[in-house]
């Protein structure tokens, strides 16, 4: 994933979607999103949070977001970045742990690339089923975020692989335990919710779609960190054999995240 050149497309069609096609109520939505981008972003870099690229990425999400998804895309967006780094306090919080390492371009499009794209699509055919396939998308990144901090720092009980439930360190790529596997599923079930009761058109069935999506898309991201990074396997691409192609976490995160997609997709049809 050349996270630079999504930075590049996705600023390029926001500045097309303002001059061409939105209307007076959009484009207010548009300048207010970048300047609260510009100037949240300018204080995650101050603060050390996002590395230089890193703050670019997250300035181009907000502006999407709050600007295209308007109060539903910034709210679920806003859930799932104050989440995260509130759980990676509290854990943190009387603990002698680092975690506290800048998030890069790379890493912040690995969990927003789908949701991102939900967006857009959502501002291009006004169709809701775009909305709740970019909230399956938030939701997957959400409870895997959930359950691998967790997993990794509270959990007390026994950690097994995924694989063959054999027992495993805390943290290692695939491993999973009660706890975290509980929190997974609550924080799908908190992020499909308010996901779904921020959507212009609410359907009760919405909620179903994206704990499934979201919870399955977490229970898959284990399972590709077990077959791949654990064993740090690789796949051979039929046009590309001499190079080999390695799953990264950030790989990983975006199979995951997609896979919610998709699945948001397919039950939108189905429920």
């Amino acid at each position: 994933m050349n996270h630079r050149l999504i930075n590049y497309l996705v600023g390029v069609y926001l500045f097309f979607y303002y001059v061409l096609w939105a209307d007076s109520t959009e484009k207010t939505w548009l300048i207010t999103a970048l300047i609260l981008a510009l100037v949240t972003g300018g204080i995650a870099l101050l603060l050390n949070w996002f590395s230089t690229d890193g703050v670019f990425a997250a300035i181009v999400h907000g502006v999407a977001a709050l600007g295209l998804g308007q109060w539903f895309g910034a709210a679920v967006l806003l859930l799932f970045v104050i989440g995260s780094y509130g759980l990676a306090a509290f854990i943190q919080s009387g603990r002698s742990l680092s975690m506290t390492e800048r998030r890069t371009g790379r890493q912040v499009w690995s969990n927003g690339f789908w949701f991102i794209a939900g967006i857009i699509l959502w501002s291009i055919t006004s169709q809701p089923i775009w909305l709740i396939a970019a909230a399956g998308a938030i939701t997957t990144a959400a409870s895997d975020t959930t359950a691998t901090l967790t997993g990794t720092y509270l959990t007390s009980g026994r950690v097994v692989s995924i694989l063959n439930f054999k027992q495993v360190s805390a943290g290692v790529d695939g491993g999973i335990s009660l706890l975290g596997t509980f929190t997974a599923f609550i924080s799908a079930l908190v992020a499909a919710s308010v996901a779904a009761l921020l959507m212009p058109e609410f359907m009760w069935n919405t909620i179903l779609i994206l704990i499934i999506a979201g919870f399955s898309g977490c229970i898959l991201d284990s399972y590709l960190g077990a077959v791949f990074q654990y064993r740090n396997r690789a796949i051979k691409l039929p046009w590309n054999r001499d190079n080999p192609f390695y799953f990264s976490n950030n790989k990983v995160n975006a199979v995951a995240t997609g896979w919610g997609f998709m699945v948001s997709l397919l039950l939108f049809h189905m429920i």
